[in-house]
């Protein structure tokens, strides 16, 4: 029994317990408020890689606020940081299949597949209905399909599941008329 509590036993138990107690506490640690205050004058303070660094940390330590306080800065570099950290945040918010289905949509309108991508994000919208991003994307395919009255509902919606999201808010501001490109093709008809 007296070789379990040698000097050097007592030693590593009590590191043990230490590194057992870290374990426990560090994930709140990463989540507080001061930990993410912190990162928010980091990305305020530092050059464009140290910015992105501190804009990531911010989006795993749930630092919303603070990317949202961002996009009021001076600093356009910081007010792009921001917004994409922001969209890492609510592209993931429900999950890996609903990012995997953004993903999906945006790989199909990159290849100009409008019928496939608007295919994909109807099944987001349908599957993860408290997903703002999915009905963004939507809103903005369909503006672009110049079905203007869809996609003023679905920035509607949008907006009513997340009062922050920018990109809506500016869409349902220029929603109203079709976009450029098919409102002059459609001016001979």
């Amino acid at each position: 029994m007296r070789r379990f509590f040698t000097p050097l036993c007592l030693r590593l138990y009590a590191l043990l317990a230490i590194c057992v107690g870290l374990n426990a506490t560090w994930p709140r640690a990463v989540r507080s408020e001061w930990n993410r205050d912190r990162l928010y004058r980091e990305m305020l303070a530092g050059n464009d890689k140290e910015r992105i660094a501190a804009a990531e940390a911010l989006v795993a330590a749930g630092g919303r606020e603070q990317l949202m306080k961002a996009l009021q800065s001076d600093s356009a570099s910081i007010r792009t940081v921001a917004a994409s950290a922001l969209y890492d945040i609510w592209m993931t918010q429900e999950g890996e299949e609903a990012a995997f289905l953004l993903q999906v949509a945006g790989n199909s309108l990159e290849h100009k597949n409008l019928k496939g991508a608007l295919n994909h994000l109807n099944r987001l919208t349908s599957t993860h209905p408290f997903l703002a991003e999915g009905w963004n994307r939507r809103a903005t395919l369909l503006w672009q399909l110049g079905l203007v009255e869809k996609a003023l509902a679905d920035c509607r919606k949008v907006v009513l599941l997340n009062p922050d999201h920018f990109a809506a808010w500016q869409r349902h501001g220029h929603v109203s008329s079709p976009p450029r490109q098919l409102r002059a093709g459609s001016e001979g008809v």
